[in-house]
């Protein structure tokens, strides 16, 4: 988060003036207060006392020394625009998150991919748009099944027609549909083995050059 907001401002135009960040978790608070206090000065960043949580303003970058600074913060907003993203085609509800956390994230970022969930993405505009637009982008797509939900099979049919490799995922006990049933589908009993079955089936298509970018 910390990253996507200085790689925002630090362009010598920058389009935000001031950030307000609310979080509910304490622990969250005090973990980004420090992170903030610390690098104020290399974030070109200055405090405010105003409030009891972080609040913090965002002034002109510092004067540039010739030498590209080597903060991990600073520079992950620009590694993670250039990795590679698997769009993620899933129910909106809580009942997925682990799912979506541990087995989809985590199997994802074992081969360098970022997993893109259109529910926690910010953008304008129609959201058909939008998904068809970050489907297209996409390396690949990764589609839950369980709940049979209309919307995503809305998504893989757009993802097939536009040749976009598509990973099939649902719990043993899901009877998937004929119109489905048919294609590879990753079966998993638990969040654990979703996550050790999909490591591998992302790095075996990575390996093979099949989740690559068409569009």
């Amino acid at each position: 988060m910390i990253a996507g907001i200085v790689a925002e401002w630090r362009p010598s135009e920058p389009t935000l003036q001031r950030v307000t960040i609310a979080e509910r978790s304490a622990k969250r608070c005090e973990l980004l207060n420090a992170i903030l206090h610390d690098h104020l000065r290399e974030f070109g960043l200055q405090s405010s006392d105003q409030r009891a949580t972080v609040n913090v303003a965002i002034a002109a970058p510092p004067p540039s020394t010739g030498v590209e600074t080597k903060s991990n913060i600073v520079q992950f907003g620009t590694r993670a625009e250039e990795k590679p993203r698997l769009f993620v085609a899933m129910p909106f509800a809580d009942d997925f998150i682990d799912e979506f956390e541990i087995g989809f994230h985590e199997a994802a970022k074992a081969s360098a991919f970022i997993c893109e969930r259109l529910d926690l993405q910010v953008f304008t505009g129609d959201i058909v748009a939008e998904i068809r637009k970050r489907i297209l982008e996409s390396h690949g797509v990764i589609a839950l099944l369980n709940s049979h939900n209309p919307n995503v099979f809305l998504e893989i049919g757009f993802a097939w027609a536009n040749d976009k490799p598509t990973i099939l995922v649902a719990k043993e006990d899901v009877e998937l549909p004929f119109d489905v049933s048919g294609h590879r589908c990753i079966r998993y009993k638990n969040i654990v083995q979703l996550r050790e079955l999909l490591t591998n089936e992302i790095a075996h298509l990575k390996a093979q050059g099949i989740l690559a970018r068409t569009a």
